[in-house]
């Protein structure tokens, strides 16, 4: 009960001094009310956030940790030291982006506008769907960044790979992976990747066919690599 009044009265002096409370006010609402509001509204600005998933939060708050200056705490870790940077749950939630001329989104709103290639922070170059884009302000410096969350392909099984006919004939630049009529259904327990705008290499068409094509069980995508004309 102590610490809940302390919260409270934590609470109350970040808003009497006016303070940001982007990093700090969705737990405090969640002690305050007993619920987790999934939007974050201003009566005057109209809808400041949604609520991020709690899987796409977590991997948001790993990939920011492993470059920032101090680790972002996760908002549900209370009690927070006064100093700590805390990462909202809350975001705003876009369906596209517009990097280097060429536009992105998410699967919901143009499937083949979400399919991408992006370099890894390792140099490499790999595959997926951009399944979200959440755009916010971290508590340090109060930075504004805008991350994708993407879900990436998965490979054929070694069986399955037998039956590429690409393989041999690398002359057509193409790969088949799996396919999922939507990244939530996916079946893979790939983890989702998140990336920046600047990661995206170029979009990646591709061409669904049906369980049983060259052979393979499952629904397959032939992901076309020609469309970048060989340029990085």
């Amino acid at each position: 009960m102590l610490r809940q009044i302390c919260r409270r009265g934590r609470l109350n002096a970040l808003l009497a001094d006016g303070a940001s409370l982007v990093g700090n006010i969705p737990g405090s609402l969640k002690i305050l009310t007993g619920t987790q509001p999934s939007l974050l509204v201003n009566k005057k600005c109209g809808v400041l956030g949604q609520r991020i998933p709690d899987n796409d939060y977590e991997a948001i708050r790993l990939c920011l940790n492993s470059t920032a200056p101090i680790p972002y705490r996760h908002h549900m870790n209370l009690p927070h030291p006064l100093d700590a940077a805390i990462l909202s749950p809350f975001a705003l939630s876009l369906t596209h982006i517009t990097h280097n001329s060429r536009v992105y989104s998410t699967s919901r709103l143009h499937c083949g506008n979400s399919s991408v290639t992006y370099r890894t922070p390792e140099g490499g170059l790999e595959a997926g769907i951009i399944t979200s884009i959440w755009q916010t302000t971290l508590p340090i410096n109060s930075t504004e960044k805008t991350l994708l969350v993407i879900a990436p392909y998965e490979r054929l099984s070694v069986v399955d790979s037998f039956h590429d006919p690409y393989l041999s004939r690398p002359g057509f630049l193409c790969n088949i992976v799996y396919c999922n009529a939507l990244p939530s259904d996916n079946t893979s327990s790939l983890p989702s990747k998140i990336i920046e705008a600047t990661h995206i290499v170029y979009h990646l068409p591709f061409y669904d066919r049906p369980p049983g094509t060259f052979g393979i069980s499952r629904p397959i995508r032939i992901l076309i690599n020609s469309v970048h004309r060989g340029r990085d």
